[in-house]
């Protein structure tokens, strides 16, 4: 199954505005937003990588940019922590229910791709 196999369905997708329809069109994505909507604290891009089985760091970094430009995460600065983990994230969409619809309604999609 390819990634363009698991987008948003479409009638899910019209339930959200553009840039959240965005932000969880790719089945990656949605892992993120999962795994951060999870945490207790803001995580970093390698603690991300390793909550998403199967990504590498880079593809992930892709992904947390396209959530970033769509105002899904919120993006601290860790000035303690190594370079490589300077920069904590978290989900801008705990609370939303339309997400937390979409998100519920494609985690079995996700998780067979």
């Amino acid at each position: 199954m390819t990634e363009l196999d698991q987008r948003l369905p479409a009638a899910l997708a019209r339930a959200l505005p553009p840039k959240r329809r965005k932000a969880l069109d790719s089945p990656l994505r949605r892992r993120i937003v999962r795994a951060l909507n999870a945490a207790a604290e803001p995580r970093s891009l390698k603690e991300l990588t390793l909550a998403v089985p199967g990504c590498g760091l880079s593809s992930v970094s892709y992904h947390l940019a396209v959530l970033e430009q769509c105002g899904c995460v919120a993006v601290s600065e860790d000035p303690a922590g190594p370079p490589c983990c300077a920069r904590l994230f978290a989900s801008s969409l705990l609370g939303d229910r339309g997400v937390a619809e979409a998100l519920e309604a494609t985690r079995e999609l996700d998780r067979s791709g």
